[in-house]
């Protein structure tokens, strides 16, 4: 049970890491775009 407990976390974690990224990425070209 821990085990999955922990391999869930890891998967959350990487979805929540994934949109970070996502955002981050989409709020740099949007800013990018205005400017340029």
């Amino acid at each position: 049970m821990d085990r999955e407990k922990s391999k869930d976390r890891k998967t959350y974690f990487k979805v929540i890491v994934s949109a970070l990224i996502g955002a981050v990425l989409g709020i740099l070209a949007y800013t990018n775009n205005w400017l340029g």
